[in-house]
């Protein structure tokens, strides 16, 4: 019996098979015609953007986010949003402190309003309550610029003291210069004054912690600036003299009641410079 295979049956080459050669060229090209393609398409990386803005922050210790909100955002907000530069004006409030943002389209623009703004604050200051932080103005950039950082050193002057100077003094110069996104102090330990109410005394007297805070709270309302650091400032003996009231009127001063003493809160990193104890 003979058998046979039909057409269907012969296996036949494809054209890649039996033109290898001509295969593996054309494929190359199709590479090369597609790396050409795609460096000639019009697109090309992400632009630089830089999104330049003002930040203002309030700082009052212990009011809620409510009062906040009442007393500071919506007075200063309403001054804010007619400025020329600002393309939009933000504020936030949290227990204690109010945040205000305001953007810019470019650097120059928000250059060109910071002395503006510092203005109007200088202006505003009667419309905050008088316990409140005076207004602090940070720059800031979505790209900020390379970092430059400076050392400094005091021969007899304690580290507490140097940072003090360098935010009270040195700080607030470089805020203002132009390109100067943002400045922040490093190192030293910061001043504190404490209050150790004596808890025999004041039960002796019919007063509570209460009234200790509350002349506490009053002499931030009575110091020039408005805030207790201007009275730290002084030391420890202006914060002794604030009055305390007694049921019958009278009143005794503070460190009678309490021991008042100037300590620290080392909060950074200890840095040295040559050697010496340094704040960056």
């Amino acid at each position: 019996m003979v058998t046979s295979k039909t057409a269907t049956e012969v296996p036949t080459k494809v054209w890649s098979s039996r033109h290898p050669l001509a295969a593996a060229f054309l494929l190359i090209v199709i590479i090369l015609a597609g790396l050409f393609g795609f460096s000639r398409l019009p697109a090309g990386l992400p632009p630089h953007l830089s999104y330049p803005y003002l930040l203002v922050l309030v700082h009052d210790p212990g009011v809620p986010a409510t009062i906040m909100d009442e007393r500071v955002a919506a007075p200063l907000l309403h001054d804010f949003s007619a400025l020329p530069g600002p393309r939009d004006v933000r504020s936030t409030s949290s227990e204690g402190d109010t945040n205000f943002a305001l953007y810019f389209d470019s650097v120059p623009q928000r250059e060109r309003t910071l002395p503006q703004l510092q203005a109007l604050l200088a202006r505003d200051a009667t419309l905050l309550p008088s316990t409140a932080d005076r207004p602090v103005v940070v720059k800031g950039e979505a790209f900020g610029a390379p970092r430059v950082e400076l050392m400094l050193t005091a021969p007899g002057r304690s580290l507490v003291d140097l940072r003090h100077w360098t935010e009270e003094n040195l700080l607030p110069q470089f805020v203002g210069l132009h390109g100067v996104a943002s400045v922040r102090v490093d190192g030293g330990p910061l001043r504190e004054i404490q209050v150790v109410p004596d808890q025999r005394r004041l039960a002796g007297l019919g007063l509570a912690l209460d009234d200790v805070v509350s002349a506490v709270r009053a002499g931030e309302a009575q110091s020039p600036q408005g805030y207790i650091v201007a009275a730290a400032r002084a030391g420890s003996a202006v914060i002794g003299t604030l009055p305390v009231r007694l049921a019958s009127g009278d009143t005794l001063s503070l460190s009678e009641v309490s021991r008042v003493r100037e300590t620290e809160d080392d909060v950074g990193p200890v840095l040295r410079f040559d050697g010496k104890p340094a704040v960056r």
